[in-house]
């Protein structure tokens, strides 16, 4: 698997070394040295002034403090890899330095991974972040404060759908767990933990802080106020794809979902294979989805979906999915209109949109630059695909674990869904490790 200094959305960057170590001559004496012996050289290479630095498979011997990753010139030579530096002999001392330098400057803005919530331990204690306890967490979304919720999906109970969590836990920004709303299986609007749900799948934060619930064995979307106030919103409580007002409308396994900025709720309902939309006036209508289980682009009506694990919806009004089962992201329009945007069969390859390999993936978030984030159980990875369609892994190793650290370090198990938070922090749901983790870039 590859490895190497996280950089631009192509995981290419174009960098003057003089830039370089302006960088770093704040902070350094050896970058004013290094500036005046790069000016003063008598062998100016444009190929020596200008570096690429690219993700590259580390090799050669391991030397603990040494940059991680490779720096590669112009000409593609001189290539440093951890532990080893290969340059051809009319280098001279100083070029190994400017490049030792560029490396050491990125290796110490690699972005890091840290755990943010959750003790590791099963259970269900509420209070500081690290020491409070969760039970195969199921989904997450982040408010508009920093607030992180979380669907608690079975905590303590015995492994049948009718044991079954049902909570709704918050980490606040000072750092504290709490149970918003939620207790035993069943229906019931009402406060706290007097509320019951079934089965909470996913939830989403609208434009004005209250958490939407997908009630999947309820057939119905729930709306929880920052103070803990549940009602229902959608879904007559039976099984059907009927549209219309809301509280006569039938979904069918509602299973995931995403707000637009516009307040319009988009709604994956899994047992009918359609994605399906709610407007702020609150009108059910249906976006796209044939019903049956495929892959199929084109028209709304006339596309297919298979196992739509996250939905999200970027800066200007699409949708994207992930599908669990074709290891495919799909594009949906405002209008419906459905596209692939990534993958291609199951695997793991990093490149072109088109070519990129995903397995599983199950989580998605979009950043206010146009980014893809996606999280997938079966590599274990966190991957991103910028706006101009090129694919990166963005954090982990490919372990089973929960290393925090530099990002081409850390490890997951089963990093199952994302959420962004206001400072543009990645927010990973690390589901068999009961943590909430978070990529600080």
């Amino acid at each position: 698997m590859k490895k190497g200094i996280i950089v631009d959305d192509a995981a290419v960057m174009r960098m003057r070394l003089k830039d370089i170590l302006a960088a770093k001559y704040e902070i350094e004496a050896e970058a004013e040295k290094g500036t005046r012996a790069l000016e003063e050289d008598s062998i100016h290479r444009p190929d020596l002034e200008t570096m690429d630095i690219t993700m590259a498979e580390m090799n050669g011997r391991e030397a603990p403090g040494w940059p991680q990753g490779s720096l590669i010139s112009k000409s593609g030579q001189g290539v440093f890899r951890k532990g080893r530096m290969n340059l051809p002999k009319e280098y001279s001392l100083k070029k190994f330095l400017y490049v030792l330098l560029a490396g050491l400057i990125f290796s110490c803005s690699e972005p890091q991974v840290s755990t943010i919530a959750g003790s590791g331990k099963v259970g269900k204690a509420d209070g500081p972040a690290l020491q409070a306890s969760f039970d195969f967490i199921k989904n997450i979304t982040v408010d508009n404060a920093g607030n992180i919720y979380i669907a608690d999906y079975n905590n303590h109970k015995p492994r049948d759908r009718s044991g079954y969590n049902h909570r709704i836990r918050k980490v606040d920004t000072t750092g504290i767990v709490s149970t918003l709303a939620g207790s035993t299986a069943g229906y019931e609007d009402a406060q706290g933990e007097k509320a019951k749900f079934f089965g909470i799948y996913d939830l989403a934060c609208d434009p004005v802080g209250n958490i939407l619930v997908a009630d999947y064995q309820n057939h119905r979307i729930r709306k929880v106020t920052p103070a803990g106030l549940v009602t229902t919103i959608a879904g007559a409580g039976i099984p059907g794809e009927a549209d219309g007002p809301a509280l006569q409308a039938t979904f069918n396994g509602p299973a995931a979902l995403a707000m637009s900025t516009q307040g319009i709720l988009y709604i994956w309902d899994s047992s009918s294979r359609k994605i399906r939309k709610m407007t702020p006036e609150g009108q059910v209508s249906t976006l796209a989805g044939s019903g049956l289980s495929g892959a199929e682009n084109g028209p709304g009506e006339n596309a297919s979906f298979t196992d739509i694990k996250g939905l999200t919806v970027d800066s200007q009004g699409n949708l994207f999915g992930v599908d669990f089962r074709t290891s495919l992201v799909r594009k949906i329009t405002p209008e419906g209109s459905v596209s692939t945007y990534a993958g291609s069969v199951p695997g793991y390859q990093d490149g072109a949109a088109a070519q990129a390999r995903f397995h599983k993936p199950s989580g998605i978030a979009a950043d206010k630059l146009g980014n893809l984030y996606i999280s997938e159980k079966g590599n274990n990875l966190i991957r991103k695909i910028s706006p101009d369609g090129w694919v990166t892994t963005v954090a982990g190793s490919g372990n089973f674990s929960d290393k925090d650290g530099p990002v081409s370090q850390a490890t997951f198990n089963d990093p199952a869904h994302l959420a962004m938070d206001p400072l543009g922090n990645l927010i990973i749901l690390d589901s068999l490790n009961n943590k909430v983790r978070k990529i600080t870039f």
